[in-house]
């Protein structure tokens, strides 16, 4: 397996998990009873994301460096070994960026991870939202 679709199934992986979780949640967000339940629960989830969003961050940068240092190295073996003629700057651009085309896939697939992350964590939040809004309701209908 190649370490792009390795790195496709650990974040699709994560994904689910994500998932079951949300789900998990929402299931019993309606019940009264379990509202100190479902707020620790919320809260847990959210460090958790909120460490999945900073290593996902740092992936990311860590590509980026690489990927700039790779850039200029490709460039210059483009620039002094190659023998093929460029016509412009876009030319010259593709066929760097076609030799680096792995490293940007796998960038793709961690910013697109890092936004359903995001989206997540402010699922999250809205959750949270909504506990203390029905408690808010309930202390002010037990008045």
């Amino acid at each position: 397996m190649s370490k792009k679709n390795e790195i496709k199934k650990t974040l699709d992986t994560q994904v689910d998990f994500w998932n079951i979780q949300l789900e998990e949640v929402l299931g019993t967000l309606h019940d009264i009873n379990h509202i100190t339940e479902n707020q620790t629960l919320i809260l847990s989830h959210r460090h958790r994301v909120i460490k999945d969003i900073r290593k996902i961050q740092l992936n990311i940068n860590d590509i980026q460096s690489s990927l700039y240092l790779k850039n200029k190295e490709t460039l210059d073996t483009l620039k002094t070994k190659s023998n093929i003629a460029y016509n412009s700057y876009s030319e010259f651009d593709i066929a760097v960026k076609s030799k680096l085309k792995l490293i940007y896939e796998v960038l793709d697939l961690f910013k697109a991870h890092l936004e359903y992350l995001n989206d997540v964590k402010t699922t999250l939040d809205k959750m949270g939202f909504a506990i203390k809004n029905r408690i808010d309701l309930f202390n002010n209908s037990a008045i």
